[in-house]
């Protein structure tokens, strides 16, 4: 995913894969398919750079874009060497350490 495009770009392309199979990006060195990406319309977003998490709410957490930000709401940590993984909201997926400090 670009991150430096706009948020509406950002929602109509995680959008058009939204059930399956996603769209992957990579997270803290990690493989994640994302899912029910929503744009922030309501918070001015200037100084952040493309792809910090800037939130989280109700297990969605938000992602700043070149202009903007959008809510992911899902994330599934891409199948690897076996394992497999559920689709569950991207506060439980994501490494603790960087969702506890939001």
């Amino acid at each position: 995913v670009d991150w430096s495009a706009s948020m509406y770009d950002i929602a109509t392309i995680v959008g058009a894969s939204d059930s399956q199979p996603g769209v992957l990006d990579t997270f803290f060195g990690v493989q994640y398919f994302m899912y029910g990406a929503h744009v922030e319309t309501n918070l001015l977003v200037e100084k952040a750079s493309p792809k910090t998490i800037l939130g989280q709410r109700n297990g969605a957490v938000l992602i700043s874009c070149g202009r903007g930000a959008v809510w992911i709401s899902h994330l599934k940590k891409r199948n690897i060497r076996g394992n497999k993984y559920s689709k569950l909201p991207s506060a439980m997926v994501l490494p603790k350490e960087f969702v506890k400090a939001l």
